[in-house]
């Protein structure tokens, strides 16, 4: 019996080949960041751009889809961030005034 993921790599293209510079996919460029019983959340980093995806696949009652996304996220981050709660309306005020009222401090805090 066949590995189900390998059917989704047979039958989706955007595991096969990158979406912006068609570079070929190998096994080492893709990371399965979440597996479920009718879910997947993959990873897949492009050795010749650099680009990178992440790729939500489910099976429903019809059949079976994929949505994805470019990132900036390594297969790592995304493994460690997979979990965290979303950030608050709070959080998002709290770093607008530190960005708009300590400038300064915050240009020297990323630099």
């Amino acid at each position: 019996m066949q590995d189900p993921f390998e059917t989704l790599k047979e039958q989706f293209k955007v595991l096969k080949e990158c979406p912006l510079c068609a570079a070929v996919f190998t096994d080492e460029h893709i990371k399965i960041v979440e597996s479920g019983m009718s879910k997947k959340i993959i990873h897949v980093a492009c050795p010749t751009c650099a680009s990178s995806f992440i790729y939500t696949m489910g099976t429903t009652e019809i059949g079976m889809g994929v949505v994805g996304f470019m990132t900036d996220l390594s297969a790592a981050d995304a493994i460690r961030l997979r979990n965290k709660s979303p950030l608050s309306d709070d959080d998002l005020l709290a770093c607008y005034e530190i960005i708009h009222n300590r400038q300064q401090e915050f240009i020297h805090s990323l630099i």
